[in-house]
């Protein structure tokens, strides 16, 4: 019995020292690849309001800034887009088209009310990956395009925009 379990420790112990001489024949090793993809994300306010425009105190520019937060893994192109003002039941107003009454500005571009800009163009619409988020200066503003000479041309009453953001990968 003695021999039997000394022969079967000896044949154990043969049998794990050629596995580990089996695994060191066949070791190898291969790469690990990853792909992440383009994403972004953007925090906007949830309204910008200039407030109340009173034409008695003058004629000069009203304005309110905010800022945008883009959070993005890669360079984009952001579309800005605004929906325009429409009088209730009379169609298209004289704020955003006539007079130029409302824009818009982000960075050192700018647009009118019911207009557009950015989105196809890296010269005016190319935000860089930076690590971090990245803020963006933005602007709603009534120019002073409104004159003494002029105002009665544009009903008096409350006006709202949509601005609408796109963001594709660049």
């Amino acid at each position: 019995m003695k021999k039997l379990s000394v022969f079967a420790l000896a044949l154990l112990l043969f049998t794990l020292g050629v596995n580990t001489v089996a695994a060191q024949l066949n070791e190898d090793a291969f790469p690990v690849k990853i792909r992440l993809l383009e994403y972004a994300y953007l925090e906007v306010p949830e309204i910008l309001d200039i407030g109340k425009v009173d034409f008695y105190e003058g004629f000069e520019r009203f304005e309110v800034w905010t800022n945008i937060k883009l959070y993005t893994n890669t360079d984009v192109l952001i579309r800005f887009e605004s929906a325009g003002f429409d009088f209730e039941g009379e169609g298209v107003n004289p704020v955003g088209y006539l007079y130029k009454l409302q824009h818009y500005t982000y960075q050192n571009q700018s647009f009118a009310s019911g207009g557009w800009r950015g989105g196809w163009n890296p010269n005016d619409s190319l935000f860089h990956w930076t690590g971090d988020v990245i803020n963006i200066p933005f602007a709603a503003r009534v120019n002073n395009s409104v004159t003494p000479e002029n105002f009665f041309r544009i009903k008096a009453g409350e006006y709202r925009d949509t601005i609408t953001l796109t963001v594709s990968a660049y």
